[in-house]
């Protein structure tokens, strides 16, 4: 039928479902991702702003141009604390929603394979063949 899970897997696969995720534990997470954005993103911004000043510099527009070099230094530390906040609390949200959800639809089907670990190091993965 349409829509209905294939349910033919191979010897070493194992079909589970993932039915609820850590509220906290997702915003963490998430918190940390956007943070190392908002730092990329805020770096660039800082690099825009200080190439900005030294053309106001360069102009004779001085009040402008420090006002551009303290918005770039800003935005180093702004960014990253202003998308770590906002990735915390979509993070949480998005966990709560897929929660609910899971109750609804039984949650995501994940197909996962068992490897063997042959002398406590797990075996790296070949590529698919094709």
């Amino acid at each position: 039928m349409i829509g209905e899970p294939s349910r033919v897997f191979r010897e070493k696969e194992t079909i589970m479902i993932l039915k609820r995720v850590g509220i906290l534990s997702c915003a963490k997470l998430l918190a940390i991702l956007y943070g190392v954005l908002g730092l990329i993103f805020g770096a660039i911004i800082s690099l825009l702003a200080i190439i900005g000043s030294i053309a106001g510099f360069a102009s004779d527009e001085a009040e402008g141009a420090v006002v551009g070099l303290l918005f770039g230094i800003g935005a180093v530390v702004i960014f990253p604390v202003f998308y770590s906040i906002m990735g915390f609390i979509g993070g949480a949200l998005t966990a709560g929603i897929y929660n609910l959800a899971a109750r609804f639809t039984g949650g995501i089907e994940l197909e996962l394979e068992t490897e063997p670990v042959t002398g406590g190091v797990a075996r790296t993965p070949s590529p698919p063949a094709g």
